[in-house]
């Protein structure tokens, strides 16, 4: 049997395998967006640019807390005559859900934090005044939404996305008035499975200098 050390092994880790999240953006856009089949082109896995006219992006998010993705997994086990543990565990769910503080007050944001559809509020074309009430009872609303991170520049530029094909706003917090600070929109968007494409998130890395870094990452 082949030795080794400990010095060996240790060097066999990869530090460039590392993502940070420099910044990133959040779009989103109606249902009947057709999610893209990919987010790079060419060879030199170029960014590709989603349709303005039907993808929104939701604009600055807070520095600190940038997106948060939480996974909320229940088990049940069974248990089985002389045994001290579980004998079996499947897992019953696991749903994931983003949370992030939107710090732009637009058509977008308040949408999200007010549940409702402001596609038909104009301005008013003397006073340029924007009105509208908040939903005496709140429906459903299904949205899709792209979460795309960056790290690294020019041709060592790495991407990932997460994408949510059905998502859904399942809590916001306070909206505080404040001189100390600007007015901010938190909120928390679950994924749900889109019957059609059959999965609730779906992980992409991407990128030139994810490219370069498949072989060592074991892609």
């Amino acid at each position: 049997m082949a030795t080794t050390t400990y010095e060996a092994e240790l060097a066999g880790n990869q530090p460039t395998n590392m993502f940070k999240a420099l910044g990133g953006i959040i779009f989103t856009s109606v249902m009947t967006t057709a999610i893209p089949a990919a987010f790079t082109e060419t060879t030199s896995a170029s960014l590709t640019q989603l349709d303005t006219t039907l993808w929104t992006r939701l604009g600055l998010v807070t520095k600190g807390e940038g997106i948060t993705f939480s996974r909320d997994i229940n088990t049940e086990d069974e248990e089985s005559w002389g045994y001290s543990e579980p004998t079996r565990t499947d897992i019953s769910a696991d749903v994931t859900s983003a949370a992030f503080t939107l710090q732009e007050t637009k058509k977008a944001t308040l949408e999200m934090f007010d549940f409702v559809d402001l596609s038909s509020v104009t301005a008013d074309a003397t006073t340029g005044e924007v009105t509208y009430n908040k939903a005496t009872q709140a429906a459903p609303v299904y949205r899709r939404m792209i979460y795309m991170a960056v790290d690294g520049a020019g041709t060592d530029r790495r991407y990932r996305f997460k994408v949510m094909p059905r998502a859904q706003v399942v809590a916001v917090q306070d909206e505080v008035w404040s001189q100390s600070a600007a007015t901010k929109y938190p909120v928390t968007v679950r994924a749900t499975v889109d019957p059609v494409l059959g999965y609730a998130v779906r992980n992409v890395l991407a990128g030139p200098g994810q490219k370069a870094r498949n072989a060592a990452a074991k892609f």
